[in-house]
C-alpha cells in the first residue's frame, strides 16, 4: 500500500498537473540536487508545482502519540517549514514504505498498524537504532522527519495530484525504510516503493525491520540484495488501483528502465 488507504481507488490526476510532475521528474535541476543529503531544493521544487505540499512527521511526535497518527490528528508539519526550523543539516528524511495490517473496504476499518501496536513499536526501535547510528558515525543526534502515508495524506478520494507526486515526493525522502510482512512482495504498491526509491532516491540502500524489531546498536544488520519485481503484476485490494499504478511505472521508466525480476537493489535487513 502506497498512498491512500486500501478502501479508496485512485482517481486519475489531470493530465496537465500529471505533465508538470514529469516535466519536473526530467528537469536535470531537480536531479541534480538528489545527490546531496539535504533534500529542501527538491521539496521546494515539489511545493512550486501547485499541487498538495509535501508533509512529514516528526519522530518526536510518533513517540509521544504512541501510534501511527491519522492524518486528521494534524501531527504532520509542512515538510519545507520543519526542514528549514530544524536545519537542513540536522535532518534525515526517511520514506516509510508498509503493506497496511488491517486493510478493508470500509474506511473506518482501514488502518496500518494492528491492534497491538507492533508497527508503531518497531518504527520507534528504529528511530532509536537510526539516532545511535548517526551519533556513533557523525557525532549528533539527527531530527527523523518520516513521509508516512497515513500521517501525510488525507485519507479521502481526492488524491489525483497526490498520486501523481509520488515519485517526486520518494524523490523528497533522502533514506528508504521498509517494513516486511509475508505478503509485502505480493501487494502491488509495495513493490513500487522500493523501484521508486531505487530510480529517485539519494541512499544507496534500503533498510528493513520488521514485527518485533528491538534496537540492538551496535549490531547493523544483515546485507542482501532485494530484487526489485514488477509492480503491474502485483496484488491490489483495489483494481481501480491498477492504473495509478501503472502510471507510476511509466514515471520511474521515463527517468530510468528498470529490469524487473532481475535488478537488485542493497537492502539492510535489521
Amino acid at each position: 500500500k502506497m498512498s491512500a488507504p486500501s478502501s479508496h481507488a485512485a482517481p486519475a490526476a489531470s493530465e496537465s498537473f500529471a505533465a508538470k510532475v514529469r516535466g519536473l521528474l526530467s528537469d536535470s535541476k531537480f536531479s541534480g540536487a538528489s545527490g546531496s543529503f539535504s533534500r529542501k531544493k527538491m521539496i521546494q521544487m515539489a511545493n512550486s508545482l501547485g499541487g498538495p505540499r509535501m508533509k512529514l512527521i516528526h519522530s518526536d511526535r510518533l513517540q509521544a502519540a504512541g501510534h501511527i497518527p491519522h492524518h486528521d490528528e494534524n501531527l504532520a508539519e509542512d515538510a519545507e517549514e520543519a526542514v528549514t526550523r530544524r536545519g537542513e543539516g540536522a535532518c534525515e528524511i526517511i520514506f516509510f514504505s508498509h503493506r497496511w495490517l488491517r486493510p478493508s473496504l470500509n474506511a473506518a476499518d482501514a488502518h496500518p498498524d494492528n491492534a497491538a501496536g507492533d508497527k508503531i513499536a518497531a518504527l520507534l526501535q528504529y528511530v532509536a537504532w537510526r539516532k545511535a547510528w548517526v551519533r556513533s558515525q557523525h557525532h549528533f543526534v539527527p531530527e527523523l522527519l518520516f513521509w508516512i502515508d497515513y500521517s501525510c495524506l488525507p485519507q479521502s478520494d481526492e488524491l489525483g495530484q497526490a498520486f501523481q507526486l509520488l515519485p517526486v515526493w520518494t524523490a523528497c525522502c533522502e533514506r528508504f525504510l521498509c517494513f516486511a510482512t509475508t505478503d509485502y512482495a505480493d501487494r502491488a504498491w509495495c513493490r513500487i516503493e522500493p523501484v521508486l526509491a531505487a530510480v529517485f532516491g539519494f541512499a544507496d540502500h534500503l533498510t528493513v525491520i520488521s514485527s518485533g524489531f528491538v534496537n540492538r546498536w551496535p549490531e547493523r544488520g544483515q546485507k542482501r540484495d532485494m530484487v526489485l519485481l514488477n509492480p503491474e503484476d502485483g496484488l491490489l485490494t483495489v483494481d481501480a488501483d491498477r492504473a495509478a499504478v501503472q502510471e507510476l511505472c511509466a514515471a520511474t521508466s521515463r527517468v530510468r528502465a528498470v529490469n524487473f525480476g532481475k535488478e537488485k537493489v542493497v537492502a539492510f535487513f535489521l
